[in-house]
């Protein structure tokens, strides 16, 4: 059973806290240690009790987290800071380039998990125009595509957290790759609305997209995908109930999940076919095999296991090699030495080696 990272809060301890952690976040406020979005020693402070649950330190925390209209983010450095910590990370794979960037994450005890995004997840979302994506375009890939897979496979360890580049933030990336928030987005005033409780929409939204999500759902069965790991999937992403564009970007996240793992399936048999078609051409050829059985023959080999022991003594074996697992390369080598022996050498040959395998003569 995979462990799961678990940080217990004792919420007496931290309200118990809360003065000596304001008095805390006053100073950091005055020393100018904070950044520009920590704006009071409130936020701080909330800054540092996120931290605490995520396992860091204060410092730590109010360098990493950003919160924004009103949600904690954390870098996209530090979610792979988190999933290194907590010991469960198993195998990490980033491919970037300017077509894209692949990352795939493999926790101890679970398939591995591939997250793709490029110019086309780019174009969709209306990201290509901004000026980070047209200077620096394979590390905004790569960061997307390190967020979304660590959100499936280490959604305990980040908490389910978003990147603040995610949330509408303007970010600045340095020649390291290292992703700063330089501004935040303010939300927009929302118009008021009639009130409602929304059940007819989410109703309706259910008969029309909960399908499509089962159908989807049933179709990542076949590559080994549980239903838990759908639903953990799902339940980091928007909720999809609440509005066509989050129901539509569920099915899309899905069908994106389905296409890797075919993709990977189809690679997979590709390999499979090419190692077969490998394996069938360094076996011993039909003309080989003849010329073995008269050799065998010849050196008073009667039955199939006397012909087997005489292979893997000749061979060096430490087993019998059947006549049919032999290589062309190893038909070669045995046919040039018996063609080097006098009869009686064969015969001894063959003695030494029903002996080797302890095979009764015929």
């Amino acid at each position: 059973m995979t462990a799961l990272a678990y940080r217990e809060t004792n919420t007496l301890t931290l309200a118990a806290q809360a003065m000596q952690l304001l008095d805390f976040g006053n100073m950091l406020m005055k020393s100018g240690l904070l950044g520009q979005n920590v704006k009071s020693p409130e936020a701080a402070v909330a800054i540092m009790v996120k931290g605490m649950e995520l396992g860091l330190p204060a410092m730590a925390a109010l360098n990493g987290i950003t919160v924004i209209q009103g949600k904690p983010t954390v870098s996209p450095q530090l979610m792979l800071s988190l999933i290194n910590r907590s010991g469960q990370l198993e195998d990490l794979q980033i491919a970037t380039g300017t077509d894209g960037a692949t990352v795939t994450m493999k926790r101890k005890g679970r398939s591995a998990f591939t997250a793709k995004f490029g110019p086309n997840e780019a174009e969709a979302m209306q990201l290509n125009n901004k000026d980070n994506y047209k200077k620096q375009a394979p590390v905004m890939y790569q960061w997307r595509a390190v967020a979304a897979c660590a959100r499936v496979v280490f959604p305990d360890v980040i908490d389910g957290l978003y990147t603040p580049e995610e949330m509408g933030a303007e970010v600045q990336v340095d020649e390291d790759g290292a992703m700063t928030v330089t501004a935040i987005q303010e939300a927009k005033p929302v118009a008021a609305q009639p009130v409602s409780d929304g059940r007819e929409e989410m109703d309706a939204r259910m008969k029309t997209y909960g399908p499509k999500l089962a159908a989807r759902r049933e179709g990542l069965k076949r590559y080994g995908v549980t239903g838990q790991e759908v639903d953990v999937a799902l339940n980091n992403l928007q909720p999809w109930r609440e509005s066509d564009d989050n129901a539509l970007a569920a099915v899309a996240y899905l069908d994106q999940w389905g296409k890797t793992l075919k993709d990977q399936a189809a690679e997979d048999a590709q390999q499979a076919t090419e190692v077969a078609a490998l394996n069938a051409e360094t076996m011993l050829t039909p003309e080989q095999r003849g010329q073995l059985q008269a050799v065998a023959k010849a050196s008073g080999a009667a039955t199939s296991e006397q012909r087997y022991a005489l292979w893997g003594y000749m061979s060096n074996n430490p087993t019998p090699i059947a006549t049919n697992n032999l290589t062309a390369e190893q038909a070669t080598y045995l046919l040039d030495t018996f063609s080097a022996m006098n009869p009686d050498e064969r015969a001894q040959c063959l003695t030494e080696a029903s002996t080797k395998f302890k095979v009764a003569a015929a």
